[in-house]
């Protein structure tokens, strides 16, 4: 999609029918426990070959084996590339992002997988509930 790498990613089988031929790409990294971690991908689908296939087909991101709410496609048709945005909370030092894919007739193409850290506001907003507890429970304590 961009720059000169990217991933083809597709299972054999036909997901529609019981299969579960999934193809994985995944990779661990370093993260800090309880900071927010912004992934974005592009993913596209690309049917033209056969417009008359039908979709049987699912295409999910994980993290450490979860998948990410609202990653998951199925019975997609062709699919322009489109920019996958995820907010998750690490809950180790080490995180796996796992993408996974099958499709009896085709592959999806996969880009610009990135996960940083995310923008402070993000963070401070996970972590205001548990500062305000302390705040409260140390303000009871003093009364």
């Amino acid at each position: 999609f961009t720059g000169n790498f990217g991933a083809y990613i597709g299972g054999s089988g036909s997901f529609a029918h019981g299969g579960t031929n999934f193809a994985t790409i995944s990779q661990s990294f370093a993260t800090t426990i309880g900071i927010a971690y912004v992934l974005t991908y592009d993913v596209a689908h690309n049917t033209n070959a056969d417009p008359s296939a039908t979709p049987d087909d699912v295409f999910l991101a994980g993290i450490n084996g979860v998948a990410l709410l609202g990653s998951e496609q199925l019975n997609e048709g062709s699919e322009a590339f489109t920019l996958q945005s995820f907010t998750f909370v690490a809950t180790s030092t080490a995180t796996t992002l796992t993408f996974e894919a099958e499709d009896a007739n085709f592959d999806f193409s996969l880009d610009d997988v990135s996960v940083n850290r995310a923008p402070e506001p993000a963070n401070f907003l996970l972590v205001a509930p548990a500062i305000a507890a302390l705040y409260f429970r140390r303000r009871r304590r003093k009364a």
